[in-house]
């Protein structure tokens, strides 16, 4: 949270009021503004307000033309709480040595909620199954490869438990897909570096399941889970990635995981 959403000094303000045992601030004014938005409606009139970054990835209270970036304030309320169910996940960069780094970004993976009675019941039952090996000091399963995987990861983790229910005969998933978010800090200012979106379908899932947990190099899984999501052949793109990265990355005694991974690859194919 700290890095992303509220990477900058004055979004942090109700937590460390929170930490401090004060009131928020923050709350009274939102609360206000939903008196305001009852009486207007009673009016038949909407009642709109100012949409922070914090709480919408992207939103500027006004944009380069001056052009305000509002919404319903009911509506705007809900968006304080979505933190609450995301996916967080570090990149980890692979330079032309082979070595490994994370840097200041994130990937935020947002589910879209397709059976809120569903999803209240299956997102504790999904964390509750993360497993607590570390690499490093984050979570083994929250270092990816590339920002699509963090959303792969979200929704193996949550549709895993409908295959359970497939069992007893009711097999539903309780979101359609996820939207992905990769932020920086940079400085005093928070960029987006990507975006995408996922849709849970089965052959999406029965792919990663047969590539998830089986491939260790971090440049040859990037490689295999881009080629099944764009629907290209298991082995494409190979030849850029060869052209940009040191041949002792990939023959020879410094190769480690690429070689074995690519043994099993074309064992597998």
């Amino acid at each position: 949270m700290w890095g992303t959403l509220r990477g900058l000094p004055r979004t942090r303000i109700p937590y460390q009021e929170r930490a401090q045992g004060k009131p928020v601030n923050e709350a009274n004014g939102t609360w206000k503004e939903l008196q305001k938005f009852q009486q207007r409606r009673a009016q038949n009139e909407i009642y709109t307000v100012d949409i922070a970054s914090s709480i919408f990835i992207g939103a500027q209270a006004a944009s380069a033309e001056r052009i305000p970036f509002r919404g319903r304030a009911d509506e705007v309320f809900l968006l304080h709480f979505w933190p609450v169910v995301m996916g967080v996940y570090a990149p980890q960069v692979i330079d032309r040595e082979g070595g490994s780094k994370f840097t200041n970004s994130y990937v935020l993976v947002v589910p879209d909620v397709s059976d809120l009675k569903g999803f209240v019941q299956d997102f504790p039952n999904a964390t509750a199954q993360l497993k607590p090996e570390l690499a490093g000091y984050r979570p083994r399963e929250a270092v990816i490869a590339l920002p699509q995987e963090g959303g792969l990861e979200y929704l193996h983790h949550l549709t895993r438990l409908a295959k359970g229910k497939a069992q007893r005969g009711d097999l539903a998933y309780s979101i359609a897909g996820v939207d992905i978010f990769q932020l920086e800090k940079q400085g005093n200012n928070i960029h987006m570096l990507g975006a995408d979106q996922l849709s849970v379908t089965p052959s999406l899932l029965e792919e990663y399941e047969n590539l998830r947990g089986f491939y260790s190099d971090p440049l040859f899984k990037r490689q295999r889970i881009l080629n099944f999501l764009r629907g290209q052949p298991w082995y494409h793109g190979f030849d850029h990635l060869f052209s940009r990265n040191n041949c002792e990355r990939f023959i020879g005694s410094q190769a480690n995981w690429f070689s074995i991974d690519s043994r099993r690859g074309f064992g597998v194919e």
